[in-house]
């Protein structure tokens, strides 16, 4: 078997700027995207996540989740449940624990996603945390971390949803 030639996703996706896919849900209908200002006054790039859709024939161009979740300060992986009411995201905005950070936002009854949520100690620690994933099962969540007596580098943690609906060491 040979792979075919690569081909332009959309032209609503792909600009003359920096985008990368970091995630895809499970049912391939939304594509969550980091993209990068290169004129941000930030050295690593001003970035930010977005989403697209599929619609059957093409990507929709680039959307914001809301207003709490893309900031002046670096936001470099996102990803949603299965269900699509629950995003995950990685910031590295003051008032967390330290270095990049996991946030937690909800879809409210009315589409708009909540306020960012940090989702404390029991995930993030007081260095980096990265690679946000949760399963489609709901209860599993996957990450990459720089703390939590790891290796070196960044490993890959999990934590589970307990019966009161919080993640578990």
């Amino acid at each position: 078997d040979r792979w075919t030639k690569p081909v332009t996703l959309s032209y609503n996706v792909n600009t003359i700027g920096h985008e990368a896919s970091i995630n895809l849900t499970p049912d391939g209908q939304t594509l969550i995207v980091y993209k990068s200002d290169p004129t941000s006054k930030n050295p690593e790039g001003d970035g930010n996540i977005y989403y697209s859709t599929y619609d059957g024939k093409d990507w929709s161009t680039l959307k914001e989740f809301g207003s709490n979740v893309n900031s002046p300060y670096w936001e470099s992986h996102a990803c949603l449940s299965a269900d699509g009411n629950l995003l995950f995201f990685v910031s590295d905005r003051p008032g967390g624990y330290g270095g990049r950070d996991i946030y937690r936002c909800v879809k409210l009854p009315n589409g708009k996603w909540s306020k960012a949520y940090n989702m404390g100690a029991n995930i993030n620690t007081p260095y980096d945390e990265d690679g946000a994933f949760i399963h489609p099962d709901g209860q599993t969540f996957y990450f990459a971390s720089n703390g939590h007596k790891s290796m070196g580098g960044y490993d890959i943690m999990y934590a589970t949803l307990n019966e009161d609906n919080k993640f578990s060491n």
